[in-house]
């Protein structure tokens, strides 16, 4: 995944954008603050695999995770 891969899907998702140190940008979901992420790069640059399974956590969202979750504890869907 590239970098404006991710900043696109980011955008759509309504995360916001704030300036870090040097290239690094802050995406944060102005509804839950403790949704974010940190990029760094230019635009073609490749994302770092941490960095491309948070954006892909947030693309399938909070309804997605409790529900892997409640499996991972016995829990029936």
């Amino acid at each position: 995944m590239k970098l404006r891969d991710a900043r696109t899907e980011l955008r759509a998702l309504g995360f916001v954008r704030r300036s870090g140190k040097g290239s690094h940008e802050i995406w944060t979901d102005p509804a839950s603050p403790q949704r974010r992420v940190v990029l760094a790069g230019r635009d073609g640059d490749d994302l770092h695999r941490y960095q491309a399974a948070r954006v892909r956590q947030f693309k399938r969202g909070p309804v997605m995770r409790r529900q892997r979750e409640g499996v991972q504890h016995g829990e029936t869907i």
